[in-house]
């Protein structure tokens, strides 16, 4: 998806300062890093999370797994925003 919001994420994941390098399918990507809150099945909670251009995780699903700042994460949540990205809700124990 090519709009203003993509292109404005797109440039914010790019500064230093906001956007962190990730490893995900084994190519460096850029994202989004936090631990926020989020509601899981109905439970309210916090996670990390990381927000990432939808054409950077294509395919993604559960189970899959990103590298941000050296610790390696689970996808357990897919949230997509409709304005091309996608929050993934991590877990850094659901990876056996």
């Amino acid at each position: 998806m090519s709009d203003v919001f993509t292109e404005a994420m797109t440039d914010i994941l790019e500064d230093e300062d906001i956007g962190v390098d990730a490893i995900y399918g084994g190519e460096t990507i850029r994202a989004l890093f936090q631990n926020g809150f989020v509601v899981i099945n109905g439970v309210e909670t916090t996670a990390p999370m990381a927000e990432c251009l939808d054409t950077d995780i294509t395919g993604v699903g559960h189970d899959a797994t990103i590298t941000v700042n050296g610790v390696t994460y689970t996808v357990i949540g897919i949230q997509p925003t409709g304005h091309g990205t996608t929050k993934l809700i991590l877990s850094e124990d659901a990876h056996g």
